[in-house]
């Protein structure tokens, strides 16, 4: 799909990938054509790229994950919510991946069972 996408990705005002998924990106694209890229790495810290120049960086506090579904959302949501209310990239991206590593500490709460007619 990136090779698909290839031609609009440096039209993005913002990616969001993970460190595979930024590899994968790099063979497609030049990162120095690229706004804004998001890039996580799991308990690694998470760097903001501009032009594939980082320009902010936040470790993600020590947890013990219990669920990994979700968290790149939370971290995307996160991130684009504080930058609308105002944050700086750096404050963003830190409040991002506190709030996504919190979130793989939460178990999932179970699906109820469906209803017979």
């Amino acid at each position: 799909m990136l090779a698909a996408a290839a031609s609009w990705l440096p039209a993005a005002d913002l990616i969001f990938v993970n460190a595979a998924e930024y590899r994968l990106l790099a063979r497609t694209v030049a990162p120095a054509t690229l706004n804004a890229v998001i890039v996580t790495d799991g308990p690694r810290p998470a760097r903001l790229l501009h032009h594939a120049r980082p320009v902010a960086e936040a470790c993600p506090p020590t947890t013990k994950a219990v669920e990994l579904t979700g968290a790149g959302d939370t971290l995307a949501g996160t991130f684009l919510a504080r930058r609308l209310a105002g944050a700086t990239p750096a404050a963003a991206l830190e409040a991002a991946v506190t709030a996504a590593a919190h979130h793989t500490t939460t178990r999932p709460r179970p699906l109820p069972a469906p209803h017979s007619p």
